[in-house]
């Protein structure tokens, strides 16, 4: 619901706040942290539930939704 992904983001934001070394564990929860922040992003600007991803306040699967997106190109 927007309300846990309200709280979960506040929490990052409390633990990105907090100081701590400037060594490689520090670096790597920094980044940790901005990851996590992104995606608690990306929940709360998907407005209803598909397959795991499911919202309590979006229970509904949007039909405009219902397709894939294929990337295609060379490696």
């Amino acid at each position: 619901s927007a309300t846990s992904l309200a709280q979960t983001d506040a929490a990052l934001r409390a633990l990105a706040r907090r100081t701590g070394g400037h060594d490689a564990a520090w670096s790597e929860l920094a980044n940790l942290l901005v990851c996590a922040r992104a995606l608690v992003g990306a929940a709360v600007a998907r407005q209803e539930s598909r397959g795991a991803h499911d919202r309590t306040d979006f229970p509904a699967t949007s039909a405009s939704y219902a397709h894939r997106f294929l990337l295609e190109g060379s490696p």
